[in-house]
Parts: C-alpha cells; sequence; structure tokens
C-alpha cells in the first residue's frame, strides 16, 4: 500500500499586514497555525504521513519582527509553492495532496461585512482529484453547520486564481474557514467548539477523500 503525504501550508506570518479581525481581537496568521498544526496531529495519530512546509509564525524569507512589502510577501508566496513541489518531487505527485489553511476576509478594509461561511478553494484549472478533494473538506464544514450565507457552486468548491492552487503539481485545495470580518462567524472561529468544528471537518474531509 503507497503511502500518501498530505502536505500542509500555513498562510501568512504575523509580520504580514493587516489580516485580523477589525476589533483585532484575531489574527489570521495564529488561526492558521493553530488549526493546521491540531489536523496534523490528528491525522498522524491515525497513522498518516503530513509534511508542514512552513511552522514559524513570520513569514519565510523575511526578517521576523519587521512588516513586510508587497515583493516580500510575493516571495514568501513563491517559496511555498515550490516547497510544495520538492516534496511532489521527491515522494512523486501522485503520491501527495496539499492543504493550505487560511480564513476569510470580505473587504480587508477594517470594517464589519455580512459574507459567512467556509469555502473550499480550488486553482482555475484545478485537476479533477483537486475539486474531489475541496469537495470532501466543505462537505464535512457544511455537514458541521459552517456554511454560511454564501452561495455554494454545484461541486461545493470555488475557483480562484491561487499561486498556492495553481502552480503546485499535486491535487491542492485552499480553505478559508469563515470570514474574521463578520462577526457570528468571528465568534465561531474564537470558540474552542468553533474550532473543534473546523479541525475535525478537515481532518474528515481529508480522509474521505483518500480512502473514496
Amino acid at each position: 500500500m503507497k503511502t500518501i503525504h498530505i502536505i500542509f501550508d500555513y498562510g501568512h506570518g504575523n509580520n504580514c499586514p493587516g489580516k485580523c479581525s477589525p476589533d483585532k481581537s484575531f489574527y489570521e496568521w495564529q488561526f492558521n497555525r493553530e488549526i493546521g498544526k491540531e489536523v496534523a496531529l490528528r491525522l498522524q495519530a491515525k497513522g498518516y504521513t503530513v509534511h508542514e512546509i512552513w511552522t514559524q509564525d513570520h513569514e519565510p524569507l523575511s526578517t521576523p519582527g519587521k512588516l513586510c512589502n508587497k515583493a516580500q510577501i510575493n516571495a514568501a508566496l513563491n517559496w511555498r509553492w515550490k516547497e510544495v513541489n520538492k516534496l511532489c518531487a521527491q515522494y512523486g505527485t501522485s503520491n501527495c495532496i496539499m492543504v493550505s489553511f487560511h480564513a476569510n476576509a470580505a473587504g480587508g478594509d477594517g470594517k464589519w461585512h455580512d459574507a459567512s461561511g467556509f469555502c473550499s478553494m480550488v486553482g482555475l484549472k484545478a485537476s479533477a482529484n483537486s475539486k474531489r478533494l475541496a469537495k470532501c473538506i466543505y462537505d464535512e464544514a457544511a455537514n458541521r453547520n459552517l456554511q454560511g450565507n454564501r452561495y455554494v457552486p454545484e461541486g461545493h468548491y470555488w475557483p480562484q486564481s491561487l499561486a498556492m492552487c495553481d502552480r503546485t503539481l499535486c491535487p491542492a485545495v485552499l480553505t478559508e474557514s469563515l470570514f474574521y470580518d463578520n462577526k457570528g462567524d468571528l465568534a465561531i472561529l474564537k470558540s474552542a467548539e468553533g474550532k473543534e468544528r473546523i479541525v475535525q471537518a478537515h481532518v474528515d474531509g481529508i480522509i474521505n477523500y483518500l480512502n473514496a
């Protein structure tokens, strides 16, 4: 039985400007790492092989404690997808999948917005396996009442131009676990019960994909 290598990317860093709730009570970089690392631990406990491409709090290729400019953020992003592809080269693209952990914002303008809900994103030229992985994770999130008020596409995934999905070689999904500029979603994101629902949706979604 071949080993599937599950690759995790924890989006953004603590020196990436913005990426926080309007009331500054939630920071995306921190959430992405907390949720992703817990998902990794639970999958590893079940015998799955997980690789975390970047576990430090700051952005790759950047100076800790110093805010990144746009060029540095782009450089960090390029580093991330290249690291995924290095693992694909090492273990075989057909033996790898990738999930990039994020939380969403409707405006990015420091104001509260109405959009809510969990999203599974894929690249614009996503493979059938990428779409299936996205659907598996989204469906587990919906089973836990995380679907929110956004229109859900027929396939249960949202195509978008995303470097982490478009430039990686293996099946790749970027999850957006609710909107931190929506007050209702923010309460879920900050609660222990809400985090548990989000973690287990990822765990079960990935396992469902691998066992299909």
